[in-house]
């Protein structure tokens, strides 16, 4: 368990006489009053805000102004506030899920990533300024807690997540061994039939010409694939083998990797 989602909420800001992309750090603030009101929570636990934080001159002071309102009054220490979106651009509708990615691995690490080209604070957000709010403008060390995620859509769609670190202790992973009787899950994704095929021959010739008998053996025991050949390839060339495709069926015992011949490879047979 890396986290415990506490409570999450959404809300839209509707129309707007600045524009459908102008922000609404009024409407912001309603959702992360409503979200923290539900849950009982007290916005004085929160350690850190993982913030939309685009960067742009409209946006963010609605964001942290709002932030700066509900999250700061009453606090002794200033809130810690950043964004991965500076480390890695906007990722448009899934930049939510990289905001929980790195708090995640901040949680995780004890290390929140720092916030790169953070130079000087913007004027028109005077909690920046006035030691309510703290960029992380660098690698700190952090002993997790209460988090908060904003995260924002085109259109004015808002989203709010309250997460709490885990406190268990984490037992250090133990080397995978062959034999230790883990089932692992191996998945294999495309497009299309010929896309997944494809991926499987590769797999095949990489095997063919790397992986020792050593190796097999260890494979097989992880996985517990079992390759099955039919008698009559068994005498083929390396040419027909190479013309193989592979797929993955499931039988009631265990999951077999079968190889079958193409259509193109039985005209030569």
């Amino acid at each position: 368990m890396y986290a415990t989602v506490l409570n999450a909420g959404t809300n839209t800001d509707g129309h707007k006489e600045q524009g459908i992309t102008y922000p609404s750090g009024q409407m912001q603030k309603a959702l992360i009053q409503r979200v923290y009101k539900e849950a009982g929570i007290n916005p004085l636990d929160v350690t850190y805000v993982e913030a939309h934080g685009t960067g742009t001159k409209v946006g963010d002071p609605q964001e942290v102004n709002s932030i700066a309102d509900f999250f700061c009054a009453g606090r002794k220490t200033p809130l810690l506030i950043g964004s991965v979106k500076s480390n890695m651009g906007h990722a448009e509708p899934a930049s939510g899920v990289a905001s929980l990615a790195k708090v995640i691995i901040a949680m995780e690490s004890g290390v929140i990533p720092g916030n790169l080209h953070f130079k000087e604070p913007n004027k028109d957000i005077p909690a920046l300024s006035d030691g309510r709010l703290k960029v992380v403008d660098k690698n700190t060390p952090w002993k997790g807690g209460l988090v908060a995620i904003n995260s924002f859509g085109f259109g004015g769609a808002n989203a709010h997540v309250v997460l709490r670190s885990n406190t268990i202790e984490k037992v250090p992973a133990k080397p995978v061994t062959p034999g230790d009787g883990i089932p692992r899950l191996v998945t294999v994704s495309g497009r299309t039939s010929e896309a997944v095929n494809a991926i499987f021959d590769q797999v095949k010739e990489n095997c063919e010409r790397q992986v020792s008998e050593e190796k097999a053996r260890f494979y097989r025991n992880r996985f517990r694939i079992r390759l099955k050949v039919d008698p009559g390839m068994r005498s083929s060339s390396p040419f027909l083998m190479k013309h193989t495709r592979t797929t993955l069926l499931a039988t009631d015992s265990e999951d077999t990797l079968f190889l079958e011949v193409t259509k193109h490879c039985e005209k030569l047979l």
